[in-house]
C-alpha cells in the first residue's frame, strides 16, 4: 500500500510542476492584455487630455469639475463618461507599476489584487506553454513541492484519523 502512496505523491508533484511552469507564462500574458487595455483607455482619454491642457491647466479633473457643474445637460452627463476613463486610465497604470516586480510579489499581488475581469479574459484566451525559464523552473519545482507536502500531510492526517487503536485492556500475544 506503501507503493500506491508514493506514487500519488510523484503524479502530484509532477502536476505540481506542469502547473507551476506556467505561472510566469500566465502573468506575462496577464501583463501584456493590461499593457494593451492600458493603451487603449489612454487612447480613449487622449482628446480629452488635450483639452485639459489647452483650457484647464493641463488637469483632467478640473475639465471633469467643469463637466459636472455645467448647466448643460449634455455636458453635465458627459462628466461620468470622462471620469470612468480617467479612473481606468489610473487604475491600469498603478496595476502596470504592481507588477514590475519578482515573480513572487507579482503572484501575491495577482492573488488578492489583480483585476478579476482581466484575469478571466487573460484565462480565457490562454495558451499553456512549458517554458524553461529560470522564473518557470523555480515556480514549477515549488508548485510541485508545495503540491506533495500538502497531499502527504493530507495523507498523514488521514492515517491517523483512521488507524486502528487496540482496545483498552487487553493485551497483545
Amino acid at each position: 500500500m506503501r507503493f500506491i502512496k508514493d506514487y500519488m505523491v510523484r503524479i502530484v508533484f509532477a502536476i505540481g510542476i506542469l502547473i507551476g511552469v506556467q505561472l510566469p507564462n500566465f502573468i506575462d500574458q496577464y501583463s501584456q492584455r493590461l499593457n494593451a487595455h492600458y493603451l487603449e483607455a489612454v487612447e480613449n482619454l487622449s482628446g480629452y487630455q488635450k483639452i485639459a491642457e489647452m483650457y484647464h491647466g493641463d488637469r483632467i479633473e478640473n475639465l471633469i469639475k467643469k463637466h459636472e457643474s455645467s448647466e448643460d445637460p449634455t455636458f453635465k452627463m458627459e462628466a461620468e463618461p470622462i471620469k470612468e476613463m480617467f479612473s481606468r486610465v489610473n487604475r491600469f497604470d498603478t496595476e502596470i507599476g504592481s507588477l514590475d516586480t519578482n515573480l513572487f510579489s507579482q503572484t501575491v499581488y495577482l492573488l488578492f489584487k489583480g483585476d478579476r475581469e482581466l484575469m478571466k479574459e487573460t484565462y480565457a484566451g490562454y495558451s499553456a506553454t512549458i517554458p524553461l525559464s529560470k522564473n518557470a523552473i523555480i515556480s514549477g519545482v515549488v508548485t510541485g513541492i508545495c503540491a506533495s507536502a500538502f497531499l502527504d500531510a493530507l495523507l498523514f492526517l488521514v492515517a491517523l484519523v483512521f488507524r486502528t487503536r487496540p482496545i483498552v485492556g487487553t493485551r497483545a500475544l
